[in-house]
């Protein structure tokens, strides 16, 4: 996510704050090492840096983000360099030249993060990260780029439970998928706790980039060339239809193994098709196809709970299609047909409809019931591709879903801002569960109290071994 333009990131101001290791894997501490000696050499020469020139700072960023060590770092240096924490003027609404110029000298050190210059489907850009060369630290608190949306999206941390979500994640997808994930290879402890909860800061790897880099509406040559660089140092010579094919592979072989990204948008998917943001994966515990599952929306009062989408249809309201298993594999294979023909223009041939539909052919996803749904009718998440307005949402009743009439419910939640019920049906009652249950177990293994070097060694090589 590092070398691109100015236009593309945002500063981060940093202090330091106690850290203990909790997860860490012992054959990537050669990244951590590189991350701390990076935060050590920009220290010394933010004094060198005019506040008020962003421009400088970036220049320090990207001279300093491939730095090589001249000797091993002590454990304890380690710790005192990688616990960061951000700091800003939240509860101001204007602020002084001298206040900008002191919240600068007064930081330990100043990093950056990455903003979602396209219509971004959450967030402005990554409001609760910094960036250390190759590397993404996560939950270091609020940044510049934080919004309000939601208080999930803009609180600034990160729970223990879900960077346990995300390693875990990790090591489905490196066991049973095609591409690697962009793996978290460290999470620590703050040793402070402000709301008497524990919060994490997560290190995860970040060589590469998000979709919304090179979608319709910033799209450029500069871009391009960044782009198809990139995809040369991963997939080598191959031509882009090659490239793409296998990214759909990937994509849907997953589904056939069990992993599913439930938050699939040009945000949280990279160009290359390797995962970030892992703890959006769902999976099966086995390695077998995923559940077939609908999401529907009703509009009104918040209904009572119904078994299926049979007993559903019995309550005579008015039921909007929002997607399915089906669409959820399209989207993120759509994202990347069109990243690849914003990137490579007419040197990109392949038929979108055909080389999807033939993979899933393959791995004997779906039937023609299913391939009639994706072909005739948009998703809520894809409509969010066009800015499509909710209420264009069909009614179910023009759509046919007897195929999945006896569908049980499993997740019935009242969305107070649209004003009706996002109800899940599924194939299978414990469709939603099976990894929160697998999750849960294993945050009750993992060792927490007393923490050292070694014991997070210890707890990264039980999860590496986990299935």
């Amino acid at each position: 996510m590092k070398g691109l333009n100015i236009h593309h990131y945002a500063p981060v101001f940093i202090d330091h704050e106690e850290i203990e290791p909790w997860i860490v894997f012992e054959q990537k501490m050669d990244k951590l090492e590189n991350a701390a000696t990076f935060l050590a050499s920009n220290t010394k020469k933010i004094s060198t840096i005019n506040p008020e020139k962003f421009l400088d700072i970036l220049d320090l960023f990207n001279d300093q983000a491939s730095i090589n060590l001249e000797k091993p770092l002590e454990l304890t240096d380690l710790l005192n360099l990688l616990g960061i924490k951000s700091k800003g003027f939240e509860s101001k609404a204007f602020i002084s030249r001298d206040d900008y110029n002191d919240l600068f000298k007064n930081s330990t050190n100043v990093l950056l993060t990455e903003k979602f210059l396209s219509s971004s489907t959450v967030s402005t850009g990554s409001g609760r990260h910094a960036l250390l060369g190759d590397l993404q630290v996560k939950g270091i608190g609020r940044n510049s780029l934080s919004n309000q949306i939601d208080y999930s999206h803009s609180w600034g941390g990160m729970l223990p439970i879900d960077c346990l979500k995300a390693i875990i994640s990790d090591q489905i997808i490196l066991q049973r998928c095609h591409f690697p994930p962009m793996q978290t290879i460290a999470t620590f402890l703050y040793k402070k706790n402000p709301f008497n909860f524990k919060q994490a800061i997560s290190f995860r790897e970040a060589d590469t980039f998000r979709a919304c880099i090179f979608w319709d509406d910033v799209i450029n040559n500069e871009l391009r060339s960044i782009g198809t660089k990139h995809l040369e140092s991963v997939f080598g010579n191959k031509n882009p239809n090659t490239i793409l094919t296998e990214i759909f592979e990937n994509y849907i072989h997953a589904f056939s193994k069990g992993v599913v990204h439930r938050t699939p948008t040009v945000d949280n998917l990279t160009v290359d098709g390797r995962w970030i943001d892992t703890e959006s994966i769902d999976f099966k515990v086995k390695p077998e196809e995923h559940y077939k599952y609908i999401n529907i929306f009703v509009h009104g009062k918040e209904l009572p709970s119904v078994k299926n989408l049979r007993e559903l249809y019995q309550l005579n309201q008015k039921i909007q299609f929002m997607g399915s298993w089906i669409h959820d594999l399209k989207i993120p294979c759509l994202i990347s047909y069109k990243v690849f023909k914003n990137i490579y223009g007419d040197k990109l041939s392949i038929d979108f409809d055909e080389a999807f539909q033939k993979i899933l052919h393959k791995h004997n996803l779906g039937s023609q019931d299913w391939y009639t749904l994706i072909n005739n009718y948009n998703c809520i998440k894809q409509m969010n591709l066009s800015n499509e307005s909710f209420d264009s949402l069909l009614e179910a009743k023009e759509i046919d879903l007897s195929h999945a009439d006896d569908y049980l419910c499993v997740g019935n939640f009242y969305d107070h801002v649209y004003k009706g019920n996002l109800m899940l049906f599924s194939e299978k009652e414990d469709s939603s569960r099976e990894s929160l249950s697998f999750l849960e177990k294993w945050n009750l293994v993992i060792n927490k109290d007393e923490l050292d070097f070694n014991k997070a060694f210890a707890n990264a090589k039980r999860l590496e071994i986990l299935t």
